[in-house]
């Protein structure tokens, strides 16, 4: 078995305690360590904490250096989003060189808010940072799966779990490596608000869950492949899109070829898991209207909504069809939709 050492330097605020005597006990407190046969430290690295602890843990650490002679002397941890990685890597290798090669060199991204704040850091690019500094083999590359739905919180355990949940993680496991999935009720609810682009990622079999899930990967519009659905017209494509009372927008595209090879039609409606169209809209039923084409001619009707169905202000019974074309107005809810030919 062999022991070791973990923390730091501390000051302490009082009157006569000098900073310098936190170094000092600290330094004969590793100088011991090291004569009692200790195999090694680990210093922290910490700024703004009011507390006294080390900032400049690599400097303390070439001190210890040239006081001690067996132990090895670690980083727990720098924080590469904080540094210059070239800078670093130097200080590193010259410390390696001046301590006999006694150097355990540990990184990390960071979790102290007020920390990032302090270097002007953003805390949301310490990913990106701290990946940028690793070689590639060595770099955590997260997948994201986003899925719209119901959430239900456990205020007992606090636990979180329904289709909003449980789809994502579905959604995520076929991820690409630092990439984000979605599923087709995000790219309905989003498309028309950001500037990237949705590649078709096509329709996917998941456990437990009772209908494919069409799921989209996420790009950057400039660098957008040619299979981006929301770029290629099948044949014809249609889009409905609108706001509802509160000037939230709301929008769908859907494809005459998909439509006329769905042989019971589309169902709109806000649960993803029921319906090919998804509008996300508290008054939208979870499976509010279908739309189908009687041979060329468009058909939309009311499944019994809650809140009810309209085509050009003619509210429509449940059950029975009605054309929609081109400039036409589609009412579901609160919601409402003009269909315009991409």
């Amino acid at each position: 078995m062999q022991f070791g050492l973990f923390g730091g330097a501390r000051t302490k605020r009082g009157v006569g305690f000098e900073d310098s005597q936190g170094y000092d006990s600290f330094i004969e407190y590793v100088i011991e360590a090291d004569r009692l046969g200790f195999r090694q430290l680990f210093m922290v690295e910490h700024h703004f904490t009011s507390h006294g602890q080390v900032s400049a843990s690599m400097t303390v650490l070439s001190y210890l250096a040239a006081k001690t002679r067996h132990i090895r002397l670690g980083t727990a941890v720098v924080v590469v989003p904080w540094h210059n990685p070239v800078l670093v890597a130097e200080q590193v290798a010259t410390l390696d060189l001046l301590s006999g090669g006694r150097v355990d060199f540990g990184v990390g991204k960071g979790y102290r808010h007020n920390e990032f704040v302090g270097f002007a850091v953003p805390m949301e690019e310490a990913d990106a940072r701290f990946n940028e500094a690793l070689d590639e083999s060595q770099r955590m590359m997260f997948r994201v799966g986003v899925h719209l739905g119901e959430v239900i919180v456990d205020q007992e355990d606090q636990n979180i779990f329904g289709d909003g949940v449980n789809l994502a993680a579905r959604i995520q496991a076929i991820a690409e490596p630092g990439g984000i999935a979605v599923s087709r009720a995000v790219k309905d609810v989003t498309e028309l608000r950001i500037d990237y682009a949705f590649v078709d990622g096509g329709e996917h079999a998941f456990k437990n869950v009772s209908r494919p899930v069409h799921v989209y990967h996420i790009r950057t519009a400039s660098g957008a492949s040619t299979k981006t659905t929301t770029r290629v017209v099948p044949l014809v494509v249609l889009r409905l899109e609108g706001a509802d009372s509160a000037g939230q927008k709301y929008g769908f595209d859907v494809a005459l070829d998909k439509l006329m090879a769905a042989s019971q039609g589309m169902v709109i409606g806000r649960a993803a898991e029921q319906c090919e169209l998804v509008v996300a809209h508290a008054t939208v039923s979870r499976r509010h209207a279908r739309l189908s084409l009687a041979g060329e001619t468009l058909q939309v009707e009311d499944l019994g909504s809650t809140n009810g169905t309209s085509v050009n202000g003619t509210a429509l019974r449940s059950g029975t069809p009605a054309t929609l074309q081109v400039g036409g107005k589609l009412r579901l809810g609160d919601v409402k939709l003009t269909v315009r030919q991409l």
